[in-house]
């Protein structure tokens, strides 16, 4: 009974952090960095993750060797990148006090793996924008310096798009930054989307804010298929009619 704890943990692991992520724990792991005996401080200090995570790892470096681990999670990750081949084409994507859930993905990872996955396109609506979100703009910024266009879209641009600057890295190409342009008095950028390469959409009731991607209750819909399309036309079409307005960094 407890073996099949500690697997979950392992799987609940791999399937909330990213890929880049899990790898520098792989590395740490094998380079004997970290083992049974570091404390959650030492942890923390290794590698960037939640306390949450840094939790489950601790639990999970006390029951196995380092030997072992890596092996473990390198064919955990293999069995989730099969079965992510085969699930169903939607998911539900949360922001909760339960972290980890096997009912759901959480935002921030699907937000991060997303975008890392980008060849083509990205596409963030947010009502809001808090600067205190830097995992996932240095993937943003990352996705930049593969040469992915990005485009972001605010409710008042001009005034998040210098929390945009301040984040971002020099002399990496900044983002497209639009404005929503009101054509009825009251009416707002209300939307929290996230579109990938015209093939895959997140929609979600979360603010790119640290509450709305840690600590709120939000839910969303993850969907791969034409529906990403059709949103990427619908945005075209804003921008065309001028109720979205590119501002000038």
């Amino acid at each position: 009974m407890k073996d099949e704890k500690i697997i979950k943990d392992c799987k609940l692991l791999v399937s909330n952090i990213s890929n880049e992520k899990l790898n520098e724990v792989i590395t740490l792991i094998s380079n004997k960095k970290i083992d049974s005996k570091s404390s959650k401080l030492k942890l923390g200090s290794c590698i960037d993750l939640d306390d949450d995570e840094i939790s489950l790892l601790k639990n999970i470096l006390v029951n196995f060797s380092n030997q072992q681990l890596p092996l473990i999670f390198k064919l955990i990750n293999e069995i989730k990148i099969t079965e992510e081949k085969f699930k169903e084409k939607t998911s539900l994507v949360w922001t909760g006090p339960v972290i980890f859930s096997d009912y759901a993905e959480n935002t921030s990872t699907t937000m991060i793996r997303m975008i890392n996955s980008a060849d083509d396109s990205i596409i963030l609506f947010s009502y809001v924008l808090m600067e205190n979100t830097k995992k996932i703009f240095n993937s943003l910024i990352k996705a930049s310096k593969r040469g992915i266009p990005i485009k972001l879209a605010f409710n008042d641009g001009e005034k998040e798009k210098k929390k945009v600057i301040k984040m971002w890295e020099e002399n990496v190409t900044l983002p497209k930054i639009f404005t929503f342009n009101p054509h009825k008095k009251g009416t707002s950028l209300h939307a929290k989307i996230l579109i990938i390469d015209k093939s895959e959409i997140l929609t979600t009731s979360a603010n790119i804010t640290s509450h709305g991607i840690h600590s709120n209750i939000e839910f969303g819909m993850r969907h791969k298929g034409k529906i990403a399309n059709d949103a990427h036309k619908l945005i075209k079409l804003l921008e065309k009619k001028k109720h979205l307005v590119e501002v000038n960094v």
